[in-house]
């Protein structure tokens, strides 16, 4: 019989598992998962349109790198600091008091990750049509089963939960690794074979990313989408590919040495997404041209098609279907413990803190899941896009946006980002004033350059969150309602006693 402490397991009843389970790896592997979705496939060629030199793309690929740095350096002191589930609900309830984590707890899990979820699980399903047609009346169902399928693995616990984490990140590595090696030394198809200015058809779609706001932002690519022209268009897509590795530290408690080993994580993870980004982008400069990249609508693709021929573009079509499953996963499994927080401080959803006995917060995966397929009718379906059409119209505003079933998780995304950036800078915010209030707390890691880098994420994420407000305009009445809510049930809920010194 093996001992609980080499399978991680707990009863059914305990509020969370008895032994850290994730090492280094597992959870570098969980930001990874997470961060490399499906923008580097698709935003590049936005991002270097707006730029008459291939060195400034490439540059603005560092600076976004070295911005989300700056981010995994706050969040590296925090995290080593203020240990708990939860992360950033952890770090906002320190800072200004149980509300405000609650409050971010709240829309975290009614819109930002379900619409996550959502939006990879179409572009999984999209992809997959294009392999094996489905047909436009079952993608829904496709994107459900996905994500059904994927909460399923993580239930039967956390040890098959990790191994495919690892899996599906390890694959979607291996994948662009490729890109990169045959992009650099592969061979070149004859010139008058390949129209490097048109896009492989088998990689097109409508529902392209996982920011899907990416897209909704390349469509607008005119500096007037953004507040400060064509730089700000490129840096707000960059950082949107950059997006996600924050949310890995909710994880922290289920490391091996969290205070040590979380900051290792975060550091090696995200510089290893940056510099694959950067040699990714370096590949589609060097294979396509500036001129080719720019007008590509899938550069991965005509990448592949360059250098082998337009036959081996499916190969890119199953890497972002593997691209968007570890996106999907790793979001799953980290929204998952987000719940679990707040059921560890809230009587009245106690049953989130549940973990049952393979090592998982069963209540809590399901609750997830439950939220994205509500998200996933809503945004993916007519008559679901009918009913948040209504929403600006409640509070009197008429809006000559439309509505179809192919744009709807762009809309989803896009309305939501604003939201997730205002708690981003309020979090490179809580560095600051947790610092002034707790002095002599000991920090098993502390952020170099304070206060200029909590500083520097609190103004890069203040400028997104204005940034995706300038664009969205009315469509941000969508998060109205949620919001409203949260911040009732933010007062009329009591929480438990919690010890969170």
């Amino acid at each position: 019989m093996a001992n609980r402490s080499d399978t991680g397991e707990t009863s059914p009843h305990d509020d969370a598992p008895t032994v850290a389970s994730l090492s280094v790896w597992d959870m570098a592997s969980l930001i990874i998962g997470i961060v490399v979705g499906t923008a580097i496939f698709r935003a590049s060629p936005t991002v270097f349109g707006q730029f008459s030199s291939s060195w400034q793309g490439i540059a603005v690929w560092g600076l976004g790198g070295l911005l989300a740095f700056s981010g995994a350096l706050c969040y590296s002191e925090l995290t080593s600091t203020y240990t708990g589930f939860g992360a950033e609900y952890v770090f906002l309830t320190h800072a200004y008091g149980r509300r405000m984590g609650f409050l971010f707890a709240w829309m975290q899990s009614c819109i930002i990750v379900p619409g996550s979820i959502g939006a990879m699980s179409f572009v999984f399903v999209d992809y997959f049509d294009r392999i094996i047609p489905i047909g436009p009346q079952w993608k829904v169902v496709g994107a459900l089963a996905a994500v059904f399928c994927l909460m399923c693995l993580q239930v039967a616990g956390l040890r098959i939960g990790k191994f495919v984490l690892n899996l599906l990140t390890a694959l979607k590595i291996l994948a662009l690794l490729l890109l990169i090696g045959i992009g650099l030394f592969g061979p070149r198809m004859a010139a008058d074979s390949v129209d490097q200015n048109k896009p492989s058809e088998l990689l097109v779609t409508e529902a392209e990313t996982s920011e899907a706001s990416n897209k909704a932002d390349a469509d607008q690519s005119g500096d007037e989408s953004t507040p400060g022209g064509s730089f700000s268009l490129a840096l707000i897509l960059v950082m949107f590919a950059f997006a996600g590795w924050n949310d890995a530290t909710t994880v922290a408690p289920e490391v091996q040495e969290p205070q040590t080993n979380v900051p290792r994580a975060l550091l090696l993870g995200l510089g290893f997404v940056a510099l694959l980004y950067l040699a990714v982008n370096a590949v589609y400069v060097h294979v396509l041209g500036l001129e080719g990249l720019q007008s590509s609508e899938a550069p991965a693709a005509d990448v592949m098609s360059v250098c082998l021929g337009p036959r081996f573009a499916w190969g890119m079509s199953v890497a972002v279907m593997i691209s968007a499953l570890g996106a999907i996963h790793g979001t799953i499994f980290a929204g998952a413990r987000l719940l679990n927080a707040v059921g560890r401080d809230y009587p009245a959803f106690s049953f989130w803190k549940q973990w049952n006995a393979r090592g998982a917060p069963v209540w809590a995966l399901m609750t997830l899941v439950a939220l994205s397929t509500i998200v996933t009718l809503l945004a993916g379906t007519e008559w679901g896009l009918s009913c948040l059409a209504q929403i600006p119209k409640a509070f009197g505003v008429m809006s000559n946006e439309s509505f179809n079933a192919d744009q709807g998780f762009d809309l989803l995304v896009s309305t939501a980002s604003p939201v997730f950036f205002f708690f981003f800078m309020m979090t490179g915010l809580a560095l600051i004033i947790l610092r002034y209030r707790d002095p002599g707390r000991h920090r098993p890691f502390k952020v170099p350059g304070y206060p200029v880098t909590p500083i520097v994420l609190a103004g890069i994420a203040g400028f997104m969150c204005y940034g995706g407000l300038m664009y969205v305009k009315v469509l941000m009445l969508i998060s109205v309602p949620p919001l409203i809510i949260g911040i009732i049930l933010s007062f009329v809920l009591k929480p438990a006693v919690v010890d969170r010194t």
